[in-house]
């Protein structure tokens, strides 16, 4: 919530330290292209260290990433005084966007298709002193990122018939978890519908 945008979204998220929340919204079309669109917000705390580690970055453009073609990206204050990120792209192929630990599938059966995307962190600690590392890292992490949250939104063609969404509104189906949880559990997201 990624492939594109999962690189963008930890550098961010590593920028910006324990203010962000994302969001990311996929629509995906029936024929498996579609657009992805991802939030970050920072608390005014922390919006100028963002800003000054951008200004680090003058002359770099995003451009395509990873299959997404980069078409908009904007920043500012919103109505709660909160400094947001936004960028938008585009993408020929859903499967495309899957990378390392994230992998995105679509299935077509008859007039069924369902969609999964994948976060899995797969390290494991391998001795005692990689638990302890972890254990230090999960800490770090914690103060970090604490409550902040990450919000995933997948809008599909067709009529939902089976989903392992918390809330659906339309054809947009949301999951949303602490960032401890993201990172310690991944995610799974499944959606089936019907043309």
């Amino acid at each position: 919530m990624k492939k594109v945008f999962l690189g963008l979204t930890i550098a961010l998220s590593a920028a910006v330290s324990s203010c962000v929340d994302l969001t990311f919204h996929t629509m995906v079309k029936d024929n498996g292209s579609g657009t992805i669109n991802v939030e970050a917000l920072l608390d005014p705390s922390i919006s100028e260290m963002y800003k000054e580690s951008k200004s680090h970055e003058r002359g770099h453009s995003h451009g395509d990433i990873h299959g997404v073609r980069v078409t908009k990206t904007e920043e500012g204050v919103n109505k709660d005084g909160r400094y947001f990120v936004r960028v938008q792209g585009q993408f020929d192929s859903f499967e495309g966007l899957s990378e390392d630990e994230l992998s995105y599938r679509m299935q077509k059966n008859g007039n069924e298709t369902t969609y999964r995307i994948r976060f899995v962190n797969d390290n494991q600690a391998s001795d005692e002193s990689e638990e302890m590392d972890d254990v230090m890292g999960e800490q770090m992490m914690k103060m970090m990122f604490g409550e902040r949250t990450i919000q995933y939104k997948l809008s599909v063609p067709g009529r939902i018939i089976k989903h392992n969404a918390s809330q659906v509104n339309g054809q947009t189906l949301t999951w949303e978890m602490s960032f401890m949880t993201w990172i310690k559990e991944g995610l799974n997201m499944e959606v089936t519908c019907s043309r």
